[in-house]
């Protein structure tokens, strides 16, 4: 999991998202937690599928903080809606991290991917040419 540290424009720390990566017997997932700037984790996502576009963050009494939401096709780019119910509970400014980070992440998967494709029908290729 991958570990973001959020400061305001001062450079003054106002908390942290912690990316925690798991795997069940079928598939990974990913629990996203909120810490505020003392390091208490303050919102903790439920699970959120490899190539998620729906999920939630609760505080610790199970409450729904916010829900943060991705249109499962985009044309050009990510458009993500960020509904937020307990805006005194989570800075705001780290709930806006989260999707910028899953767009970031996604990214890189599928370009991971693309790139194995081509090496796999390089590879391919060759085989046939021999």
């Amino acid at each position: 999991g991958t570990k973001i540290d959020v400061t305001d424009a001062n450079g003054k720390y106002i908390g942290g998202l912690q990316e925690n990566v798991f795997s069940s017997w079928w598939k990974p997932y990913t629990v996203y937690s909120v810490v505020d700037e003392n390091g208490k984790e303050i919102a903790k996502s439920e699970k959120v599928e490899v190539f998620a576009t729906d999920f939630t963050m609760k505080n610790p009494k199970g409450e729904t903080i916010a829900n943060i939401h991705r249109p499962w096709f985009n044309w050009l780019r990510d458009n993500w809606t960020i509904d937020i119910f307990k805006p005194n509970e989570v800075d705001k400014r780290i709930l806006y991290m989260i999707p910028a980070y899953k767009t970031s992440v996604d990214a890189e998967r599928k370009a991971k991917k693309e790139a194995e494709e081509a090496e796999e029908e390089d590879r391919k290729n060759k085989d046939n040419d021999d």
